[in-house]
């Protein structure tokens, strides 16, 4: 996260590793946090020129997507990822979108880890759980 706006809005930088001889990616993006009774939807929009580039990493101009989660049966969490992204890699897109599986399952990762962490802590302590 470069920037915290407000509550439901933020500027965060992601970093992309390809492998040799290319060099690895970047994209900035302002994240907007959307929530209602259903849903919680998390929107990233690429915004390429509000930070400096860095000459290790060539940005991404052009990346969008969403994430959107629901409340399943069972204490359960429906997760749906959609992204779109131009790697500005000299490869046909089949094979620059191969790298970009990595990111998303990784957050996935990070976000069940997250998750599992706050419920142990509601375990723990009433005092960390979300109504």
């Amino acid at each position: 996260i470069i920037a915290r706006i407000s509550a439901s809005e933020f500027i965060v930088r992601f970093v992309i590793d390809v492998p040799f001889p290319f060099q690895d990616r970047d994209s900035v993006n302002r994240v907007v946090v959307k929530e209602s009774n259903d849903r919680l939807l998390i929107i990233p929009t690429s915004e390429p020129d509000i930070l400096g580039s860095k000459n290790d990493y060539v940005r991404m101009r052009v990346s969008s997507g969403q994430w959107v989660l629901r409340q399943a049966p069972n204490d359960y969490i429906d997760i749906e990822r959609t992204y779109h992204a131009d790697t500005e890699l000299p490869a046909p897109g089949r094979l620059a979108n191969r790298f970009l599986i990595d990111g998303p399952i990784q957050s996935l990762i990070n976000l069940r880890n997250l998750v599992m962490s706050i419920a142990k802590q509601c375990r723990q302590s009433e005092a960390f759980c979300i109504p």
